[in-house]
């Protein structure tokens, strides 16, 4: 197998074993290049040293990948004694028994070995042919060797987990089952993705912290962060609360409704696995549980889901649900079912047939109460033609639009260079997603002022923290920046660039390092800069009238090295790199460079007030229109007229069309999962909208929207998936009302604490369950 290595990473390896650090991307912290490409690229620019590692094949397809970060595995030896190790997911569990069994002082042929998850069982892996991935093996899984080949447990019975009392597993693993649980993940068997990007520090699996504890209510139980998963937790918390499903599986009646025959399916697993950790969920003995076993399942079937990226909630309850559905489908031989459509004129008819043919398909707990009815009319836009077509079509959640204004306002304000004017405030009304180039030409036709007489920056907390280029995008503005326009001299000479200056002033010190203090406005400086021709001298020489201006009248009859220095840095509170006044040495940087104006004595600083004055384009009002529940439906079955590529074949036109479309509810589940979709993407870039939705607790009522009810459609809410943060990652969490005691919790991973349903009415808001209490 050709070896790969990591290009370009040495930053970001650990010198013990050339591991690399977590939470490095391919393309963005390193790259991998061939063997010979690493020896050219070493031979030609030095570096090292080489972080070598495999290619393996991983996956039910068989495909080929490079192994960037192998498996972490820890041998349990005793309660205080835990040995970690790396393996590859392709080495043999008879490569790990030889490993153990030096590890532990037990001869090779007499090892057995016992391994766990996270889940609070231990399982005993039997097949020595199988690879690591196959046998289940996923990071941080525990290893105990034993002599005894009828051994457990270890001998020491200490409780790894929360459940040390778990209720034993429908499809537990032992010398005598193993086999067919074995020859599945050989034939499934996923990889593990190799990053662990944390949004949240992840609760460790085996934490005394997490031990059973008595008289706890049942259901009010946390949910381990395994490494990013609070997406997975927040949508198995809000399905946990969902009565009727939970105490269908508690009750075990999907034992005698699991399809294993399903070529759509998982064989049953999926089911299994959700009903295991729903028993642990409500026994009632634990604080919380780490769903290791379940995410396994997870990912050994959809591998999206088997690293520790974060991933959106919404498209894991989407494959869940639709993963148990098939598990537990009733119909074991599916007939080819033809899907037809109709005029729109007997639709209650139409609509009944359909059901019918998605019934002929699919039967199962999930179909019965998360899934209802929506009619669609298509419309041809030929005046000649008018075709109409209608059909009925199943759905389990509704994905509704988030109204949003396609406008933004901008406050820009101006700073003059003479510090006598005052800072006047501008409100321009832009197009979202419009460039800065564009706002520029805008800005200088509001001020009358030639757009080259200004620099646009980004402020924050005293810092300018970039200079926004003609190519940024309005939308990547940060919520909590300001936005200035510099004045500068507009100079013809080309030997000049613009920095950023910030003023500090040394603050607390430590054993091996000083932070700095960051106060006062910062500026923008234009300097004159001819490449190899300036030096230290000329950079103290050209800040000096500036610096002055800023001094108060004590500081200027000082000599200036004993009022303050020049540094260069990246971030203010770091120290950077001191610039010397009377080195000859030429200096190099670059544009928009940071300067910070260390002050040796706050009080040398004189923090001159100035005028703020307001434009009269101030007057423009920002609408602060509350968008409710009842806007995102209407928006969701209004008509619409179909784009360019998205265009409906004309059965009579015998061509496509740009048909008027209309969506309408026709009747309503048991369980109404609402789906607001906050992450949208404008002129290229994805955005997060976090208007706040407001949305009724109790009395949700439906029946202007739906076409068909079979039951007066009134909601009440029981839970909410909640999404904080933006687009780079955020954290989930959920609030939930418990079926059994009717009380309201709050759900972050492990913590569970109680609430009100008012706290999840925010504009982190993302997914909604309801359940039917009209009659």
């Amino acid at each position: 197998m050709e070896e790969h290595f990591l290009g370009f990473a040495f930053f970001y390896a650990n010198s013990i074993a050339g591991e690399l650090l977590p939470e490095k991307l391919n393309g963005d912290d390193y790259v991998l290049v061939s063997k010979d490409s690493w020896k050219l690229l070493k031979d030609w620019y030095g570096g090292g040293p080489a972080i070598e590692r495999k290619m393996i094949i991983v996956g039910e397809a068989f495909r080929t990948t490079v192994e960037v970060y192998p498996l972490k595995l820890i041998i349990y030896k005793r309660k205080f004694d835990k040995v970690m190790f790396t393996m590859s997911r392709n080495d043999s569990v008879s490569d790990l028994k030889k490993f153990v069994a030096m590890k532990c002082s037990i001869p090779p042929h007499k090892i057995n070995i016992l391994l766990n998850r996270g889940s609070g069982d231990w399982i005993k892996v039997s097949d020595d042919t199988l690879n690591l991935d196959e046998a289940g093996f996923i990071d941080d899984t525990l290893i105990y060797g034993a002599g005894d080949p009828d051994l457990t447990a270890p001998m020491d019975n200490y409780s790894i987990l929360t459940d040390s009392d778990s209720v034993a597993s429908e499809e537990k693993s032992d010398s005598s089952s193993s086999s067919e649980e074995y020859q599945a993940r050989k034939k499934y068997y996923q990889t593990n993705s190799t990053s662990k990007k944390h949004t949240t520090k992840p609760q460790s699996r085996y934490q005394p912290s997490s031990r059973t504890r008595a008289n706890i209510e049942r259901g009010v139980c946390g949910l381990s962060n395994l490494g990013n998963t609070c997406f997975m937790n927040s949508a198995l918390q809000c399905l946990s609360n969902s009565g009727p499903l939970t105490e269908y599986f508690l009750a075990g009646k999907h034992k005698d409704e699991i399809n294993k025959e399903n070529p759509l399916g998982m064989g049953g697993k999926m089911a299994i696995g959700y009903s295991n950790l729903l028993k642990k969920m409500w026994k009632g003995n634990t604080s919380s549980v780490a769903p290791s076993d379940f995410k396994w399942v997870v990912g050994r079937f959809a591998p999206q889901f088997s690293g520790y990226r974060q991933h959106d909630s919404q498209e894991l309850l989407a494959f869940l649900l639709d993963g148990l559905h098939e598990d537990l489908n009733l119909v074991l031989n599916k007939p080819y079912v033809e899907k037809i459509d109709s005029d729109g004129t007997d639709d209650a008819s139409a609509a009944s047939d359909a059901w019918d043919r998605h019934l002929l398909r699919n039967r199962s707990i999930i179909v019965d109460l998360f899934q209802g009815q929506l009619r669609s009319r298509l419309q041809c836009p030929i005046e000649t033609c008018k075709k109409v077509s209608v059909t009925f079509d199943p759905y389990m959640y509704l994905s509704l639009p988030v109204p949003v204004s396609t406008h933004k306002f901008l406050d820009i304000s101006v700073v003059p260079m003479n510090v006598e004017k005052p800072v006047c405030s501008y409100r321009m009304k832009v197009l979202k997603g419009t460039r800065m180039g564009e706002v520029r030409e805008l800005f200088s036709e509001l001020t009358g002022e030639n757009e080259e007489n200004f620099v646009l920056a980004e402020v924050s907390r005293g810092y300018i923290t970039r200079i926004m280029t003609e190519r940024l995008s309005i939308d990547q503005i940060r919520n909590n920046s300001s936005l200035y326009a510099y004045e500068v001299t507009n100079t013809d000479e080309e030997d000049t660039i613009h920095v950023r200056v910030l003023n500090r002033v040394e603050g607390r010190k430590t054993k091996y390092s000083t932070f700095y203090s960051v106060f006062g406005t910062p500026f923008i400086k234009i300097i004159p800069y001819i490449k190899n021709e300036f030096t230290s001298v000329d950079l103290y020489a050209s800040f000096e009238e500036t610096i002055r201006n800023l001094m108060t009248e004590e500081a200027r009859n000082l000599d200036p090295e004993d009022v303050y220095d020049l540094y260069v840095v990246s971030m203010g509170t770091s120290k950077g790199k001191l610039v010397e006044r009377s080195d000859e040495k030429n200096l190099r940087f670059i544009q928009s460079q940071t300067f910070a104006v260390t002050w040796k004595d706050k009080e040398y600083y004189q923090d001159i007030e100035r005028e703020e004055i307001e434009h009269e384009s101030m007057s423009l009002t920002k609408s602060k229109k509350e968008v409710t529940l009842d806007d995102c439906l209407g928006l969701y079955v209004s008509e619409e007229i179909l784009g360019k590529n998205d265009e409906w074949y004309c059965p009579e036109c015998k061509t496509h069309r740009q048909a008027a479309k209309k969506i309408d509810l026709w009747n309503t589940p048991e369980i109404l999962v609402i789906h607001f979709k906050r992450f949208q993407a404008t002129r290229g870039y994805r955005t997060k909208i976090n208007t706040n939705i407001d949305f009724p607790i109790t009395g949700l009522d439906l029946s202007k929207y739906v076409r068909h009810p079979t039951k007066t459609p009134i909601y009440d809410l029981f839970a909410v998936s909640n999404h904080s943060g933006g687009l780079g990652g955020g954290h989930y969490t959920a609030y939930g009302m418990n079926f059994m005691n009717k009380k309201w919790y709050s759900f972050n991973d492990s913590y569970v604490s109680n609430s009100v349903p008012q706290n999840s009415q925010t504009g982190g808001a993302y997914l909604l369950f309801y359940r039917l209490v009209g009659e």
